[in-house]
Protein backbone atom coordinates (compact mmCIF):
# COMPACT_ATOMS: atom_id res chain seq x y z
CA UNK A 1 0.00 0.00 0.00
CA UNK A 2 1.33 3.42 -0.94
CA UNK A 3 1.33 6.50 1.29
CA UNK A 4 0.02 9.83 -0.03
CA UNK A 5 3.54 11.31 -0.11
CA UNK A 6 4.87 8.51 -2.29
CA UNK A 7 1.90 8.89 -4.64
CA UNK A 8 2.57 12.65 -4.85
CA UNK A 9 6.20 11.85 -5.66
CA UNK A 10 5.17 9.44 -8.43
CA UNK A 11 2.58 11.89 -9.77
CA UNK A 12 5.15 14.71 -9.88
CA UNK A 13 7.93 12.54 -11.29
CA UNK A 14 5.80 10.98 -14.03
CA UNK A 15 4.20 14.34 -14.89
CA UNK A 16 7.71 15.67 -15.50
CA UNK A 17 8.69 12.56 -17.47
CA UNK A 18 5.53 13.05 -19.56
CA UNK A 19 6.68 16.58 -20.36
CA UNK A 20 10.05 15.17 -21.48
CA UNK A 21 8.39 12.41 -23.56
CA UNK A 22 6.17 14.93 -25.34
CA UNK A 23 9.13 17.24 -25.84
CA UNK A 24 11.15 14.45 -27.45
CA UNK A 25 8.17 13.41 -29.58
CA UNK A 26 7.83 17.02 -30.78
CA UNK A 27 11.56 17.25 -31.40
CA UNK A 28 11.39 14.26 -33.74
CA UNK A 29 8.10 15.19 -35.43
CA UNK A 30 8.14 19.00 -35.67
CA UNK A 31 11.83 19.74 -34.91
CA UNK A 32 11.11 21.69 -31.71
CA UNK A 33 11.33 20.38 -28.16
CA UNK A 34 9.01 22.98 -26.72
CA UNK A 35 5.38 23.20 -27.67
CA UNK A 36 2.38 24.87 -26.10
CA UNK A 37 1.77 23.53 -22.63
CA UNK A 38 -1.28 24.22 -20.50
CA UNK A 39 0.72 24.77 -17.32
CA UNK A 40 3.71 27.08 -17.01
CA UNK A 41 5.81 24.45 -15.26
CA UNK A 42 7.41 21.53 -17.10
CA UNK A 43 4.80 18.95 -16.17
CA UNK A 44 2.03 17.13 -17.99
CA UNK A 45 -0.42 16.07 -15.25
CA UNK A 46 -2.30 13.59 -17.42
CA UNK A 47 0.84 11.43 -17.49
CA UNK A 48 1.14 11.73 -13.73
CA UNK A 49 -2.51 10.83 -13.18
CA UNK A 50 -2.36 7.82 -15.50
CA UNK A 51 0.89 6.50 -14.03
CA UNK A 52 -0.20 7.00 -10.43
CA UNK A 53 -3.57 5.35 -11.00
CA UNK A 54 -1.90 2.39 -12.71
CA UNK A 55 0.59 2.10 -9.83
CA UNK A 56 -2.33 1.87 -7.42
CA UNK A 57 -4.16 -0.68 -9.60
CA UNK A 58 -1.20 -2.93 -10.41
CA UNK A 59 -1.29 -5.03 -7.25
CA UNK A 60 -5.08 -5.01 -7.06
CA UNK A 61 -5.85 -6.50 -10.49
CA UNK A 62 -5.04 -9.76 -12.22
CA UNK A 63 -2.40 -9.26 -14.91
CA UNK A 64 -4.87 -9.72 -17.78
CA UNK A 65 -7.21 -7.10 -16.32
CA UNK A 66 -4.28 -4.80 -15.58
CA UNK A 67 -3.17 -5.00 -19.22
CA UNK A 68 -6.67 -3.92 -20.25
CA UNK A 69 -6.55 -1.11 -17.68
CA UNK A 70 -3.22 0.01 -19.17
CA UNK A 71 -5.06 0.53 -22.47
CA UNK A 72 -8.28 2.05 -21.15
CA UNK A 73 -7.10 4.30 -18.31
CA UNK A 74 -4.56 6.47 -20.20
CA UNK A 75 -6.98 6.77 -23.11
CA UNK A 76 -9.80 7.80 -20.79
CA UNK A 77 -7.56 10.36 -19.08
CA UNK A 78 -6.48 11.71 -22.48
CA UNK A 79 -10.13 12.02 -23.56
CA UNK A 80 -11.23 13.73 -20.34
CA UNK A 81 -8.26 16.11 -20.50
CA UNK A 82 -8.95 17.02 -24.14
CA UNK A 83 -12.66 17.54 -23.43
CA UNK A 84 -11.98 19.70 -20.36
CA UNK A 85 -9.45 21.83 -22.24
CA UNK A 86 -11.86 22.29 -25.12
CA UNK A 87 -14.92 22.96 -22.97
CA UNK A 88 -13.43 25.21 -20.29
CA UNK A 89 -10.55 26.87 -22.10
CA UNK A 90 -11.65 26.70 -25.75
CA UNK A 91 -8.29 25.27 -26.74
CA UNK A 92 -7.03 22.07 -28.29
CA UNK A 93 -3.47 20.94 -27.60
CA UNK A 94 -3.69 17.91 -29.88
CA UNK A 95 -5.96 16.87 -32.70
CA UNK A 96 -6.22 13.29 -33.91
CA UNK A 97 -9.05 14.04 -36.34
CA UNK A 98 -6.86 13.09 -39.32
CA UNK A 99 -5.68 9.87 -37.68
CA UNK A 100 -7.77 6.76 -38.48
CA UNK A 101 -10.02 5.39 -35.74
CA UNK A 102 -10.24 8.62 -33.77
CA UNK A 103 -13.06 9.90 -31.61
CA UNK A 104 -13.75 13.64 -31.96
CA UNK A 105 -10.03 14.18 -32.55
CA UNK A 106 -9.47 13.75 -28.80
CA UNK A 107 -8.31 10.12 -28.82
CA UNK A 108 -7.34 7.56 -31.44
CA UNK A 109 -6.52 3.88 -31.56
CA UNK A 110 -2.91 4.44 -32.65
CA UNK A 111 -2.00 6.57 -29.63
CA UNK A 112 -4.11 4.41 -27.30
CA UNK A 113 -1.89 1.50 -28.27
CA UNK A 114 1.20 3.68 -27.72
CA UNK A 115 -0.08 4.70 -24.26
CA UNK A 116 -0.84 1.09 -23.42
CA UNK A 117 2.65 -0.13 -24.35
CA UNK A 118 4.28 2.82 -22.61
CA UNK A 119 2.15 2.20 -19.49
CA UNK A 120 3.10 -1.48 -19.35
CA UNK A 121 6.78 -0.65 -19.84
CA UNK A 122 6.57 1.99 -17.15
CA UNK A 123 4.74 -0.04 -14.51
CA UNK A 124 6.36 -3.43 -15.08
CA UNK A 125 9.94 -2.39 -15.91
CA UNK A 126 10.73 1.23 -15.02
CA UNK A 127 8.64 1.86 -11.91
CA UNK A 128 10.46 -0.64 -9.65
CA UNK A 129 13.65 1.44 -10.13
CA UNK A 130 11.74 4.68 -9.55
CA UNK A 131 10.34 3.20 -6.35
CA UNK A 132 13.91 2.61 -5.16
CA UNK A 133 14.74 6.22 -6.10
CA UNK A 134 11.77 7.37 -4.04
CA UNK A 135 12.90 5.22 -1.09
CA UNK A 136 16.30 6.92 -1.19
CA UNK A 137 14.76 10.41 -1.43
CA UNK A 138 11.76 9.89 0.89
CA UNK A 139 13.11 11.88 3.83
CA UNK A 140 13.94 14.86 1.60
CA UNK A 141 10.72 14.49 -0.36
CA UNK A 142 8.80 14.57 2.92
CA UNK A 143 10.20 18.05 3.58
CA UNK A 144 9.52 19.52 0.12
CA UNK A 145 6.15 17.91 -0.59
CA UNK A 146 4.15 20.90 0.73
CA UNK A 147 6.18 23.27 -1.46
CA UNK A 148 5.73 21.12 -4.56
CA UNK A 149 1.99 20.79 -3.97
CA UNK A 150 1.68 24.54 -3.34
CA UNK A 151 3.65 25.28 -6.53
CA UNK A 152 1.48 22.96 -8.67
CA UNK A 153 -1.75 24.43 -7.27
CA UNK A 154 -0.47 27.98 -7.81
CA UNK A 155 0.59 27.09 -11.36
CA UNK A 156 -2.88 25.70 -12.08
CA UNK A 157 -4.65 28.74 -10.60
CA UNK A 158 -2.47 31.28 -12.44
CA UNK A 159 -2.76 29.36 -15.70
CA UNK A 160 -6.53 29.12 -15.33
CA UNK A 161 -6.80 32.86 -14.65
CA UNK A 162 -4.57 33.55 -17.64
CA UNK A 163 -6.58 31.26 -19.91
CA UNK A 164 -9.77 33.09 -18.91
CA UNK A 165 -8.12 36.46 -19.55
CA UNK A 166 -8.22 37.54 -15.91
CA UNK A 167 -4.50 37.55 -15.27
CA UNK A 168 -1.41 38.49 -17.23
CA UNK A 169 0.81 35.51 -18.01
CA UNK A 170 3.76 35.75 -15.60
CA UNK A 171 6.28 34.52 -18.19
CA UNK A 172 5.49 37.17 -20.82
Amino acid sequence: MYQIESLLFFFTFYSFIGWIIEGLFNLFTVRSFLRANFLMSPIKPMYGFAATMLIILKDRLMLSIFILAALILPTLIEYITAWLMSYYFKTKYWDYSKVPFNYKGYICLKFSIYWSLLSLLLILVIHPAIYILYSLAASTWHLITPLIVFYMILDFILTTLYMHGKHKHPLF
